[in-house]
């Protein structure tokens, strides 16, 4: 890796690399929690470094939701505090934003994605002790997108796409097919965001904790 680190956590992304964020390092001692983040490539054997988290943060958790992108959540601050604050990593943009603020702040805490791509957050501990507790992510949107010719833009069909960004009416995503800024975004699959049945899915509400 780019940077010593332990207490940090470690996650597949779907497109085979794997992003490690966070943790501590010794340096010169006191320990120090790191914003710091990279991705491993296991084709070339290799660790790059990418965006670095809103917060330095350990002992917080990683997740997958339903489109694709990386949940961070809780954990301990520099200062020991226990975190509320959870933060979402693009793999397509390498880049880190708020995903808002879990109902409890918790460390150490177990994380699992439901098949609804909502991810539930159980136990862990805060500075009033050990937690039953337990919450929900509810997912962001599936990405379905980009457009791959003008055929899918007709009939409607731009109003179905949010990846890589919604369009404002079928001429938008016809310039958006037509001025080549489709390049770039073929490495995604048609399939990403689809319901059953192969149809395009139905868009979800915004992500929030419940």
């Amino acid at each position: 890796m780019s940077v010593a680190r332990s207490g940090h956590v470690a996650v597949s992304l779907n497109d085979g690399r794997v992003l490690i964020a966070g943790g501590m390092t010794d340096g010169n001692s006191p320990a120090t929690t790191l914003y710091s983040a990279e991705v491993c490539n296991a084709s070339t054997a290799s660790f790059t470094t990418t965006g670095s988290l809103l917060v330095a943060r350990s002992v917080c958790s990683a997740s997958l939701p339903a489109d694709g992108r990386v949940l961070i959540a809780g954990g301990y601050d520099d200062g020991g505090n226990v975190l509320a604050s959870a933060e979402l990593f693009d793999p397509i943009s390498n880049t880190f934003s708020s995903a808002g603020t879990m109902t409890s702040p918790r460390a150490g805490h177990a994380v699992g994605t439901l098949a609804t791509g909502d991810v539930l957050m159980a136990g862990g501990a805060n500075a009033s002790g050990k937690l039953a507790s337990a919450e929900l992510f509810r997912a962001p949107p599936p990405r379905v997108g980009p457009p791959m010719n003008i055929a899918d833009c007709k009939g409607g069909g731009w109003s179905r796409f949010n990846s890589p960004r919604s369009f404002k009416n079928q001429g938008d995503c016809i310039q958006f097919v037509n001025t080549g800024k489709l390049r770039g975004w073929a490495v995604l699959t048609r399939d990403q965001g689809r319901g059953e049945g192969g149809t395009l899915g139905a868009r979800r509400t915004s992500p929030a904790f419940a």
